[in-house]
């Protein structure tokens, strides 16, 4: 079977994404031409971040002018390994990330950059259930989802639920409803079972005397 090949001329490296290898990849997120290699920034971990994240006011996104991994982050060289940028800011500048916790680009702050390294105040130390939720409420504002409702989508079949599974560490699929409440309830009752007072729930009356977006109650 025949490997793709990067799309530069000349270039018989793998493809790593948008038919690119990795370094004519780099070379075109960090300079805009896969023909610029950039200056080298050598010295410490500092000295690089400095180089390379582009500060401006406290309130806006500073973004990296680094190398960018594929999932659209911010990564360089510790001295001693490859972190991704923004977590090694918020510790290096801020706290320590506490165990189990993750680093979110916080959206109603005015982040919209996965790539911000705004230790100052686009990023914060979250669970994965809050980050998660936090995602999708931006989904449902923006119209990135066929469902005003956690965990529930629309297809042409019905609607389908699914939730983050901690053990797993993704979104699992719990089945296709034929309404929107009833796999809003599937959904919670998963929720409710890992994560049990803790679950971020779309009708918590059923658990507490809570308010609930479903029923508006």
């Amino acid at each position: 079977m025949s490997r793709k090949t990067c799309l530069v001329d000349g270039c018989a490296e793998p493809v790593k994404a948008k038919g690119l290898c990795g370094t004519h990849r780099m070379r075109l997120l960090r300079n805009g031409s896969t023909d610029n290699p950039g200056a080298k920034v050598y010295g410490t971990a500092e000295d690089r971040f400095e180089a390379y994240a582009e500060r401006g006011l406290v309130t806006a996104c500073w973004p990296w002018g680094g190398t960018i991994t594929a999932k659209g982050y911010g990564q360089m060289w510790d001295g001693q390994k490859l972190v991704i940028v923004h977590r090694w800011a918020y510790e290096r500048f801020v706290e320590p990330i506490p165990d189990g916790y993750t680093i979110d680009h916080v959206f109603a702050a005015g982040c919209h950059r996965k790539d911000c390294v705004n230790y100052l105040a686009h990023l914060e130390p979250v669970t994965n259930a809050v980050n998660t939720d936090r995602y999708w409420q931006v989904r449902r504002r923006d119209g990135g989802t066929s469902s005003r409702l956690r965990g529930v989508s629309y297809t042409g079949s019905g609607y389908v639920a699914q939730m983050y599974s901690r053990e797993r560490r993704k979104n699992i699929a719990l089945g296709v409803f034929r309404t929107e409440t009833e796999a809003a309830e599937a959904r919670d009752d998963a929720a409710w079972s890992q994560d049990g007072v803790n679950a971020f729930l779309n009708t918590p009356e059923r658990y507490f005397n809570q308010y609930s977006p479903l029923t508006g109650q």
